[in-house]
């Protein structure tokens, strides 16, 4: 598990701080580092207040650099200012909590931190109130997801970017020249990909298409292993390519080579789609599992399930084996058709692309029993368990959906609660 790092930073009044005794605070601290084992937890000192303001900001600006996030503790009243002279004027922008004590006043002052600070932004947004709650676990596993989803990333993008809207905080590099991709590559190197795909039928001919199919995986994982080594990036590689583009360039589907460096563990999307793969990222944080991102293609009111499909898929979540067939929509090698496993629950994500807001749906995978031949090769059929299936098709702004096994649906909602607290945060200060 990765270490995840709270800074607490303990305020108080100058003209309280005669009446607090020594060991509120002493147990205060005690109590933190005992019941927050798993994490690691810093108390800032000195202890912030109006005299010494000033001059600590920069240093807690310094030290908040290698955490993942922040806990102010109200020690007493009158710490409200304080609060918010540090909320406003730190640099270093990280998701925040306030703390909150039965005495001295403490309750007050975090609610007036909350009101002024909602008052100055007049936005509605997301700061939770601690109190007298030391265990901060669940707090820090949500800011470091926060902290780690919206640090700076450079995406490898194959293909036109023009018109594409991108996440504030991806930045698409297109350093990877078509005709390397299209490099040949030896028999024994084809060899050596279908020898290791032995969980997949592949019906391989030798035809020239479906040599450049096998090559376009090889050339794009040699390509993808260097973009990453240059940088010295330690993230899961994130790539984003236009699919149609390489069927219409180059006559061949990138969809076998999207699936095998999905199971790999590279976090790649298709058809553009650079706030699936910003879904993508939070969720690898969240849930540590295999994702996979499909069309919404078929609807069916009697069951109030979709069936979701694409010709790339997640080969760590199919149920047997999978199989690299003819894209069915336009016969070029190869798309990868496979089952999921029925009966899991699933969560279901899509992201406004206006109002950038997470969407989110529980279902349990249901078929098809059998495959469709009119929409994309690998086929989940999804019984949604809480929402009219109507009722989303009338609301949904997007065709790709991002899907996980399991129920992540309540700590999706918690963890984009403190994404949008943060992001607000970085666009008051212009970042």
């Amino acid at each position: 598990m990765p270490t995840r790092k709270l800074l607490v930073i303990p305020v108080i009044s100058r003209v309280s701080a005669r009446k607090v005794s020594r060991e509120f605070i002493e147990n205060i601290y005690k109590k933190l580092k005992e019941r927050n084992k798993n994490i690691e937890i810093k108390i800032f000192d000195p202890i912030v207040d109006e005299r010494n303001l000033e001059e600590v900001i920069p240093r807690i600006d310094n030290e908040l650099k290698d955490y993942n996030g922040f806990v102010i503790a109200h020690l007493t009243g009158g710490t409200s200012k304080i609060a918010l002279e540090i909320l406003t004027n730190l640099s270093v922008i990280k998701p925040f909590a306030l703390l909150a004590f039965s005495s001295y006043n403490s309750m007050p002052s975090a609610l007036n931190t909350r009101e002024r600070m909602l008052q100055m932004l007049s936005r509605q947004i997301y700061i939770p109130i601690i109190y007298e709650q030391y265990e901060l676990e669940s707090l820090a596993k949500r800011f470091y997801i926060v902290d780690k989803t919206l640090k700076r990333y450079n995406v490898l993008f194959l293909g036109p970017a023009v018109g594409i809207k991108v996440p504030f905080n991806f930045r698409l590099i297109r350093s990877i020249k078509l005709s390397h991709l299209l490099r040949k590559v030896s028999d024994e190197e084809i060899e050596g990909v279908l020898k290791s795909t032995k969980d997949m039928m592949i019906e391989f001919k030798g035809s020239e298409n479906e040599k450049k199919a096998i090559a376009l995986y090889i050339n794009l994982r040699k390509a993808i292993d260097s973009f990453y080594t240059k940088r010295k990036m330690e993230n899961a590689p994130l790539v984003c390519i236009e699919c149609y583009y390489f069927m219409r360039k180059i006559g061949i589907a990138p969809c076998l080579a999207v699936s095998l460096l999905l199971k790999e563990g590279v976090l790649i999307t298709c058809q553009r789609d650079v706030f699936s793969l910003f879904i993508m990222l939070l969720l690898h944080f969240l849930t540590d599992q295999p994702i996979w991102v499909a069309d919404l293609s078929k609807i069916d009111i009697a069951k109030n399930s979709i069936v979701f499909s694409h010709s790339c898929s997640n080969l760590a979540m199919i149920d047997g084996m999978s199989e690299a067939i003819y894209h069915p929509l336009t016969n070029l090698p190869f798309a990868v058709r496979a089952r999921f496993k029925l009966g899991e629950k699933v969560t279901i994500v899509s992201i406004n692309p206006i109002t950038e807001e997470f969407e989110v749906q529980l279902g349990e995978v249901i078929g098809p029993k059998e495959f469709y031949d009119d929409i994309e090769a690998s086929q989940m059929e999804v019984r949604l368990q809480e929402q009219d299936v109507t009722k989303l098709i009338e609301s949904s702004l997007r065709g790709h959906y991002v899907l996980v096994y399991g129920d992540w649906k309540e700590e999706i909602e918690e963890v984009y609660k403190i994404l949008r607290q943060t992001r607000t945060m970085l666009l008051l200060k212009g970042k």
